[in-house]
């Protein structure tokens, strides 16, 4: 077996785990710049709903500060215990004999829709796309913090066995089971090793029986091209 330091596949891993690190790091800054606005906007709509409407029913208007910064908080903790499939699942009441949603244009009027607003399976919707909507932000947070953690794994891979198990995925047709890898793979250590050759991406893991691990046509046409210019 090659020694994964001389390998033209080393060199690779190493620019390819730095192109990763890069794009989430960048996909992180974008999604903490995306979810702050978000916040930012949240909180003060939230303030002046306090101020404007609460207030003149005789609500202090001091507290307006913090119950904007609790419902930030709602927000997360929400986010956080509510299934994303669930807001996804949405319904409506077409008000007519016809189930089939139509949208067309009135005169004098514009757009229009046979959907009935005031049913309780359209109302609920509209409160699901609502709560979806105050979620962005949280939800940008939470892709960052994520994307971050992505980096911080991808920054401490080996890439010696790493790049020794591509190596010897890129020599084969199709699936390698993990059995196979361990057997033809000097120094590897299977427990460390294999979960950080499926954080590269084009490695795909193959949990069908028997369990292993192959490259995508991608991946594999890159090989080519590193390995051609080495």
């Amino acid at each position: 077996m090659t020694v994964a330091n001389q390998s033209p596949l080393h060199t690779w891993l190493r620019r390819r785990i730095l192109l990763q690190c890069v794009g989430r790091f960048a996909m992180a800054l974008g999604m903490v710049g995306l979810g702050v606005v978000v916040l930012y906007l949240t909180y003060w709509f939230v303030f002046g709903i306090w101020y404007f409407a609460f207030v003149r029913l005789g609500a202090p208007a001091h507290l307006a500060p913090y119950v904007s910064a609790g419902f930030l908080v709602l927000l997360f903790i929400g986010n956080a215990r509510t299934d994303r499939q669930y807001l996804d699942d949405l319904s409506v009441t077409t008000g007519t004999f016809s189930n089939e949603v139509v949208t067309f244009y009135l005169p004098g009027v514009g757009m229009a829709s046979n959907i009935n607003p005031i049913a309780p399976d359209s109302m609920h919707s509209s409160v699901k796309v609502i709560t979806t909507l105050l979620f962005c932000g949280p939800r940008a947070l939470v892709a960052a913090y994520r994307s971050l953690r992505t980096v911080l794994r991808l920054s401490h891979i080996d890439t010696g066995p790493v790049s020794a198990v591509i190596d010897f995925l890129y020599t084969r047709p199709g699936r390698v089971d993990f059995r196979t890898i361990a057997a033809n793979v000097t120094n590897l250590n299977p427990v460390k090793t294999f979960p950080q050759v499926t954080q590269i991406e084009g490695v795909l893991l193959l949990r069908s029986e028997p369990a292993g691990l192959t490259i995508s046509s991608e991946l594999r046409e890159e090989l080519d091209n590193a390995t051609k210019h080495a």
